[in-house]
């Protein structure tokens, strides 16, 4: 059984999120994706990875937050 681990970056902006996917494997960002800034854009684009990689892969996200931090 083979396992991937996938890190997701995505840089985060009030209307909109930018969205890559990088392995060890290939060394370099893929499927760089613009979406709306809402978090149901981010779940379908880790839903469409899974699909792709299978359910042995680990999914390890980040984020970019601005100088004033996460409000949540």
């Amino acid at each position: 059984m083979e396992y991937t681990t996938v890190y997701v970056g995505m840089d985060v902006h009030k209307e909109s999120f930018l969205l890559a996917w990088y392995t060890n494997d290939k060394e370099e960002a893929e499927y760089i994706q613009k979406t709306e800034g809402h978090n149901s854009k981010v779940i379908s684009y880790l839903e469409v990875m899974h699909f792709h990689y299978g359910n042995n892969a680990t999914f390890i996200c980040g984020y970019e937050t601005g100088c004033l931090g996460c409000g949540w």
